[in-house]
């Protein structure tokens, strides 16, 4: 597929959690709660890599058929790219279930850019196999 948008996850996501459900809860202003997001991810979210987990998330709608053809495969090649280097890594695919912290974690962070995806939303997790990581240029 040409584009899946694909989330990182804390190790420990129960606080951001709690934060982004509360920011699309306490609000129905789309606006308010995509400029909420933006800054909390836009401070210190990310400044400690060594807090999230390896295992990337993307959030598709309940009934999606790219779903059920990335499990059924088993194992994708996810190619990306990130400024000015570029990355391929082949990846297992799984589906989380609702009550793994990763799924809600995916899940909430979604739907502060979209509000109106469903509670049914389908969450798969992507772990690396880092043998078969490259990335152009090599950090």
């Amino acid at each position: 597929m040409p584009a899946m948008a694909v989330l990182l996850v804390p190790e420990e996501p129960s606080a951001s959690t709690a934060f982004f459900k509360f920011q699309v809860q306490k609000t129905n202003e789309p606006e308010e709660v995509r400029e909420a997001a933006l800054r909390y991810l836009g401070a210190d979210y990310f400044q400690l890599p060594e807090l999230f987990s390896d295992e990337m998330t993307a959030v598709f709608g309940a009934g999606s058929t790219i779903v059920a053809s990335l499990l059924k495969a088993k194992l994708v090649l996810l190619e990306f790219e990130q400024y000015s280097q570029s990355f391929r890594m082949l990846c297992k695919t799984c589906r989380l279930r609702s009550e793994e912290p990763a799924r809600e974690s995916s899940f909430w962070q979604a739907r502060l850019f979209n509000p109106n995806l469903p509670k049914d939303a389908e969450v798969l997790g992507f772990k690396p196999d880092w043998k078969s990581a490259t990335a152009d240029p090599m950090p």
